[in-house]
């Protein structure tokens, strides 16, 4: 048979090392109880655990400080001499705000445009509607004086580029070229279109179809001159649709159009608009 674990005779009990009772002693085999019950064991666990991970001692005596809440300016005491908010609330709008700080610094950086004229740097508007405020062109410019500027550099320097290309293309043909501006063909012609015989808005500029631009009587194609006798004022669709030829099959069929309304407005007996009087 198996022998026991037991001895015979007693021991003596030990103390409790938590209460400081008696913890009697079987006589078993092993290591010998240290605590007498199980409340001093649980105590004897916190105790061992403290000794482990020992927490700072608790300061006495600690200061309160005033200080003035940021978000709603009330006066209010605090362990903390940095705390900004007095309460949760006022602690939930300060982030609030701080988040919309944040998003307007992004956006500020997202739209931040350099104005191609001036240099100086500026906020896109963002588009609302049919318009950007009529201020930016896609961000190019910062207000309406640069743009204008910007577009009287482009148009004069287009025109000096445009007179230099036809001036080469009548050299190239052995034909007579002279120097000289649109505006002084534009002016002589009264700003009436040779071809159509509308009158050409100044306002309008190119790529726009009603636009003024410089016709030759004679194409240049055909050995015609870049001259101011062979010049003429011309709305761009004009003078796109007389391409090489010398406009007369233009000219014709407007006046074919034109009988053709006239003939329309006295068939329904509708008056023209020259002899409506008030």
């Amino acid at each position: 048979m198996a022998e026991s674990k037991t001895t015979g005779a007693a021991m003596a009990p030990l103390p409790c090392l938590v209460c400081g009772g008696l913890v009697p002693r079987d006589g078993r085999a092993g290591r010998p109880a240290k605590v007498c019950s199980t409340i001093c064991k649980s105590r004897r666990d916190g105790q061992l655990k403290a000794i482990r991970n020992p927490r700072p001692p608790k300061r006495k005596g600690r200061t309160v400080h005033d200080r003035t809440c940021v978000v709603c300016g009330v006066t209010f005491g605090h362990l903390n001499p940095k705390s900004r908010c007095c309460s949760v609330v006022c602690v939930l709008k300060r982030a609030k705000a701080r988040q919309a700080e944040i998003r307007a610094e992004q956006a500020r950086q997202r739209h931040a445009r350099t104005c191609e004229r001036c240099g100086v740097e500026f906020a896109m508007r963002r588009k609302s509607g049919k318009a950007n405020a009529g201020v930016a062109n896609e961000g190019r410019f910062c207000s309406r004086k640069c743009r204008a500027d910007a577009v009287r550099i482009y148009q004069t320097d287009r025109e000096a580029k445009v007179a230099e290309h036809h001036r080469r293309r009548a050299r190239k043909n052995a034909s007579p070229a002279e120097r000289f501006s649109h505006l002084e063909v534009f002016d002589r012609n009264d700003w009436r279109c040779g071809l159509c015989g509308e009158s050409v808005s100044r306002d309008l500029r190119h790529p726009h179809p009603m636009s003024a631009s410089l016709d030759h009587i004679v194409p240049l194609s055909k050995g015609g001159a870049h001259t101011r006798a062979n010049s003429q004022c011309a709305h761009l669709s004009c003078n796109v649709r007389k391409g090489a030829g010398d406009g007369a099959a233009q000219r014709y069929r407007l006046g074919l159009m034109v009988r053709r309304t006239h003939n329309l407005l006295m068939r329904n007996k509708v008056a023209p608009r020259n002899n409506i009087t008030p």
